[in-house]
């Protein structure tokens, strides 16, 4: 269990610190621009995200592919407290991503109908 959370402090570390420096960039290139003056910024709250149009889709989806690779790791007869391998963790990782990666090719595709 120690395992999973170790990987998962690592990667809320990892997406917090490339968040953090392209809102650093992006803030640095509306400054630079020279005409900002008509632009209005939301404020904090008010500005809704376009691909978070379908809620709980992406949370749907990543909560599938868990489960599917859970089971998958059940099928194969592998467990989380044998520690002999590190398979099972790479198994959960894997279709934890796969469920990312769905979300994303579903917005990707509405995004596109939306701006045709």
């Amino acid at each position: 269990m120690t395992e999973i959370a170790a990987i998962g402090l690592v990667i809320y570390g990892i997406i917090t610190l490339v968040k953090t420096i392209l809102d650093y960039k992006l803030k640095r290139k509306i400054l630079d621009k020279d005409n900002i003056e008509g632009v209005k910024f939301p404020s904090f709250g008010e500005a809704k995200a376009d691909y978070d149009k379908i809620p709980f889709l992406k949370w749907g989806l990543i909560t599938l592919f868990t489960g599917g690779g859970l089971i998958a790791i059940e099928l194969l007869g592998f467990s989380f407290r044998s520690h002999q391998s590190s398979l099972p963790f790479g198994m959960v990782l894997v279709s934890v991503a796969l469920g990312f990666l769905t979300y994303f090719a579903i917005m990707q595709a509405m995004f596109k109908k939306e701006t045709n």
